[in-house]
């Protein structure tokens, strides 16, 4: 995250209504993003259409120019770095980069001139690129652009590409560690608007957005109240959505109950939990099996990797047996075909 102090003065938001005028519409954002460590650019104007999102791109590319005219002849100004959210989003930044250098050849300069910027034989230079390939670059300014948010018909989907799969809150902590000195979140909605936060990554999406935004206008104390929601819900092992069982996962217990097993659902520490973990319901000290119940709405890790291969947990000491949900009916299987099966008769549990 970037190293300057938070400061306590209160700002105004930063909403981007178009990019009309002769600096490109964008002279108050490039400074407030200089003014504060996390910035927050609401696009009222922003599209998401195709996997794209052109008004965002078009922004980021305006704020680009406009650090760049800053720097002046200066080489040593700010590094930048771009990330967006999706590969067809950094496409899309690209393009509008390229469309301002064909226009403008000032700015084709100076843009051409930060793609080979090095200093000591080290690249540093101004870079684009997206969740899936942004590692250990870092700049002193980072540009996300979140990409997502209305469609044409003004409604926000509840997918956001590889943040809603399994680790997709460790995609989101690698960009937020990219910048040093600023971040400037570029966004066409806002983290109120995200509601599936029963998925992790998406939670992880949200709090973030409203801590950007509470941060960008200078509310400590609301963007406090993220920070310590956050470190509680880690404390205590993840979201409460997160240890919440599925429904795939409670039709098996529950069935597996019925039979004389003893069941129990979201069994485990931190971000890693079984579905179910069964064991003979008159000796526990018999061990117990798990299963990874796979509804389709799953975000946790899972170490049988739902490829029908069986796992053993170690620090758990349970079994891992792969469990599938298919019209509404729960179907497992399990070690030595001690539980119910698919087309086999089932088998009494110890007695």
């Amino acid at each position: 995250m970037p190293d300057t102090a938070p400061g306590s003065a209160v700002r105004p938001p930063i909403v981007v209504s178009g990019i009309d005028g002769p600096d490109g519409g964008v002279g108050f954002g490039v400074a407030e993003l200089l003014a504060r460590p996390i910035s927050h650019h609401f696009c009222e104007h922003g599209e998401y259409r195709d996997r794209r999102n052109g008004p965002e791109a078009d922004y980021v590319a305006e704020l680009v120019r406009g650090l760049l005219r800053r720097n002046g002849d200066d080489p040593g100004g700010p590094t930048i770095g771009v990330v967006a959210f999706s590969e067809a989003q950094q496409s899309a930044i690209e393009d509008s980069l390229d469309e301002l250098a064909a226009i403008d050849s000032d700015f084709a300069e100076r843009y051409e001139r930060e793609l080979t910027r090095t200093e000591d034989d080290e690249f540093v230079g101004l870079f684009v690129k997206n969740l899936e390939n942004i590692q250990g670059d870092e700049r002193d300014i980072v540009i996300m652009s979140v990409c997502y948010g209305p469609a044409p018909d003004g409604r926000i989907k509840m997918n956001f590409g590889p943040i809603n799969n399994a680790g997709g809150e460790r995609r989101l902590n690698v960009i937020f560690s990219r910048a040093k000195r600023h971040m400037a979140v570029v966004a066409s909605m806002r983290g109120s608007d995200i509601t599936n936060v029963h998925n992790e990554g998406a939670n992880h999406l949200a709090g973030f957005l409203r801590y950007a935004e509470a941060e960008s206008v200078g509310d400590q104390a609301t963007a406090q109240a993220i920070l310590d929601a956050q470190v509680a819900d880690l404390a205590a092992g993840g979201s409460a959505a997160a240890r919440s069982a599925s429904p795939v996962a409670e039709q098996v217990a529950a069935t597996l109950r019925s039979r004389g097993w003893s069941a129990e659902t979201s069994v485990g520490r931190s971000s890693f939990r079984i579905d179910v973990a069964v064991s003979a319901a008159s000796d526990r000290s018999a061990g117990a099996h798990g299963s990874a119940a796979n509804d389709g709405s799953a975000a946790a890790p899972d170490p049988a990797g739902r490829d029908g291969s069986a796992a053993t947990d170690r620090r758990l000491g349970i079994r891992l047996e792969p469990a599938t949900g298919s019209s509404g009916h729960a179907r497992f299987v399990a070690e030595a075909g001690v539980l119910d099966a698919p087309g086999r008769p089932a088998r009494p549990a110890p007695r």
